[in-house]
């Protein structure tokens, strides 16, 4: 998961979109402060809505 709702690629050989869905559902679950993803800037509060919008665009296939 990335800030703004984005998420990662699942293009590639072992790649899976239903695993991508299921991983960020369960992490949309937590109490999620923080993120770190290693791309862009982290985000330092509040990052459960970053989440939450990851996976909306990943169930409306954004």
């Amino acid at each position: 998961v990335f800030p703004e709702g984005s998420y990662g690629r699942y293009d590639f050989p072992t790649g899976s979109l239903a695993a991508l869905r299921d991983s960020v559902s369960r992490m949309a679950e937590l109490s999620v402060d923080s993120l770190w993803s290693g791309h862009g800037e982290p985000v330092m509060s509040g990052a459960k809505a970053h989440v939450a919008l990851s996976k909306r665009n990943l169930e409306f296939g954004y």
